[in-house]
């Protein structure tokens, strides 16, 4: 993905994001906070939905600085969007899975 000076070649974000729209949640899986940043710098959409969002991974996951950072770029929609296999918001998520400061943050959004 990056040529020979360190540079994103542009053509190659565009095949990815085009044979993976959702790569941003397999990003989100690996635990990395650079990478997520990279990927919306890159413009991956933060709304990719693989059966799930990554708000859903973030509030899963108890995560409140990354779902304040999804939030903030764009995925707002993501809120309200139900899972392909609980049917459940990410608000949802944090609840099945007891994190309590998602849960608590997303109660006031």
């Amino acid at each position: 993905m990056r040529g020979d000076r360190g540079a994103v070649d542009a053509a190659e974000v565009d095949q990815l994001k085009t044979a993976e729209p959702a790569f941003i949640n397999a990003v989100l899986k690996d635990g990395t906070g650079e990478g997520l940043r990279l990927a919306v710098e890159l413009g991956f959409d933060v709304n990719a939905m693989d059966s799930y969002t990554p708000l859903h991974h973030a509030a899963a996951a108890d995560d409140v600085s990354t779902i304040e950072f999804l939030l903030a770029h764009g995925a707002a929609a993501s809120l309200v969007v139900k899972d392909d296999e609980y049917d459940a918001t990410p608000a949802g998520w944090a609840k099945f899975f007891d994190a309590k400061d998602a849960e608590a943050f997303l109660e006031g959004k």
